[in-house]
């Protein structure tokens, strides 16, 4: 059932340095930490309320406020959706400045410039403007096996995937489920993975060569006396007890970088010619790791590559 009830909060602290112009250099930089919880606000992911009917017997905590099925409380919509939003950075620093080179009449160097060589050379100013930005995931929550602590790797794990047939460089960012038929293997394995390595959440048969490796398929005995196998599943969305897991993923950052200068053709004509060089320094970035298996890819960037770009404008 979907409703349009929702709320969110959002704890938020930013802090803000400012340097004014002076000897030709002048930047601002400002940092913002928000921690924004949210209920509702769009349909693909956070605004379903599973009805109580829904839950395995004794899933959800006693006490709670199940309300019916077509008024569902408060207290429900609370245990199934609220949780940190990873649409919004936890960490988020923003930059920008100017700086006047120190090349023409009156400068560092060529100070004593005068005519067709200060006009072409003195009085350039490159201005930027950047961020660096967190990313957060919501882990995996679709196994019902054994759990363990959460561990952060980062990218203290590198390690080797070949399970596609080809073997590229990776990192294991958090202990996430890998099949433990994968780990080590001589063909379509993943080396490297840390000593002690152990889940954060396995499926119920993780057992290579027992029927139903790799799956949560469990045999339920009916009535009649017949057994039937089918996947466990006690409830949906969060049931789990990983179901509200938010980690922080790779911190990115790029900046924008304008070098320009205006020539005085005229009392009344002026030329401006600007290079801007857009993720000026080429950052690739890297994008969250696999919610399941913890594994970050190096093959997907995070930004997109450098673009450049040169302007004229003239005004007269």
């Amino acid at each position: 059932m979907s409703v349009k009830n929702g709320w969110s909060n959002d704890s938020a602290l930013q802090l803000n340095y400012q340097r004014p112009m002076r000897n030709g250099f002048g930047y601002q930089i400002y940092y913002v930490y928000s921690r924004a919880f949210r209920v509702g606000g769009n349909t693909f992911r956070d605004n379903v309320i599973y009805p109580a009917e829904n839950f395995a017997p004794g899933v959800l905590p006693t006490g709670l406020d199940t309300g019916a099925i077509l008024n569902p409380s408060r207290a429900l919509n609370r245990y199934l959706n609220y949780r940190v939003d990873t649409g919004i950075p936890m960490h988020r620093v923003n930059f920008n400045g100017i700086v006047e080179l120190p090349v023409g009449k009156g400068k560092r160097f060529l100070g004593n410039s005068k005519g067709f060589v200060n006009a072409l050379l003195g009085g350039y100013q490159v201005a930027f403007t950047g961020q660096v930005v967190s990313q957060s995931f919501q882990v995996d929550s679709s196994n019902w096996g054994d759990t363990n602590p959460v561990e952060i790797y980062k990218s203290k794990a590198p390690i080797t995937d070949c399970r596609s047939g080809v073997c590229r460089d990776a990192f294991l960012w958090f202990n996430g489920y890998i099949s433990p038929a994968v780990i080590n293997a001589a063909r379509n394995g993943i080396s490297g993975i840390p000593s002690g390595y152990k889940p954060y959440l396995a499926p119920i048969n993780n057992t290579p060569g027992v029927a139903n490796f790799g799956n949560n398929n469990v045999s339920v005995p009916l009535k009649n006396g017949t057994r039937v196998t089918t996947a466990y599943s006690p409830g949906p969305g969060g049931a789990n007890a990983f179901s509200q897991t938010i980690l922080l993923g790779p911190f990115n950052w790029q900046a924008d970088v304008s070098l320009y200068k205006i020539f005085s053709l005229t009392e009344q004509v002026r030329l401006r010619l600007n290079v801007d060089a857009f993720n000026a320094f080429n950052q690739q970035g890297l994008r969250n790791p696999g919610t399941s298996d913890g594994i970050l890819s190096l093959q997907t960037s995070y930004w997109t590559p450098r673009q450049i770009q040169f302007t004229a404008r003239l005004t007269f």
